[in-house]
This record gives structure tokens, sequence and C-alpha cells, in this order.
């Protein structure tokens, strides 16, 4: 999940597979792998004009779902 998430992050504004790898810092096998399911479940669409991979609004859902869960299960601490 967290690599998902961090998948769609690098994605946001179009991204192609190698900025993907390298913000996220997996291998190309783990990539492929992703890239694969994120398409798959229409979190991701592929722009083969461009060779760009964006977000879609379901990714965009997923995102933020993703992250509000993350910090409710770990808030984060306030200094006072």
């Amino acid at each position: 999940m967290d690599i998902a998430s961090a998948m769609l992050e690098a994605a946001y504004s179009g991204a192609i597979k190698s900025r993907i790898k390298r913000k996220v810092r997996i291998s190309f096998t783990q990539l492929t792998e992703y890239l694969d399911y994120l398409l798959e479940n229409e979190m991701l669409e592929y722009d083969r004009k461009t060779r760009l991979y964006r977000v879609t609004e379901k990714g965009l859902r997923f995102a933020r779902m993703y992250k509000e869960i993350g910090e409710t299960i770990n808030p984060r601490t306030r200094v006072i």
C-alpha cells in the first residue's frame, strides 16, 4: 500500500516510468508489477502519445483515503 500510494503521488502531474521508479526507489520488477496493478484497477492511466502515467480520479480517492487512515492510526504529535 505504501508503494502504491507513493507511485500515485509520483505520477500526480504525469510521469514516465523512470521518474516514478526513481522517486519511489523500487526495482524495475517491482515498478512493472505495481504499474500493472494500478492500471488494471484504474488508479493510473497511460497516455501512449506522451508516454506519461497519470493518476485517475479513482487513484486520487485511494491516495486521499490512504493518507487519512495513516494519519488516524499514527497522528502527528504536537509540540506545545
